[in-house]
């Protein structure tokens, strides 16, 4: 999951950071996810943690939202775990 996501959150860019780094990022992400809104939480806990992959449309379904609104949730809580992981951002230059 950790994985997946931390390339999402840093925009595609995830082979800047070096073994230590990527764990210390999983450590922080297992800490701050539960900081997200319920909603945000549900959504890239469906999507990143589940065996079988569901996509966001099948996520919007479950969570009972439109996939623009889908999307709005997913965007947001990405935005907020770049900001709360902001630190990081020096090793790959932004």
């Amino acid at each position: 999951m950790e994985q997946d996501l931390i390339r999402d959150i840093f925009d595609g860019v995830d082979e800047a950071f070096d073994e230590e780094s990527k764990q210390e990022m999983k450590d922080e992400l297992i800490r701050i996810l539960p900081e997200l809104h319920d909603q945000e939480y549900l959504a890239l806990s469906l999507y990143y943690e589940q065996e079988e992959m569901m996509n966001w449309k099948e996520i919007a379904e479950i969570l009972e939202l439109e996939e623009s609104d889908m999307e709005l949730v997913r965007t947001n809580a990405i935005l907020k775990l770049n900001a709360k992981l902001s630190h990081y951002n020096s090793v790959i230059g932004n």
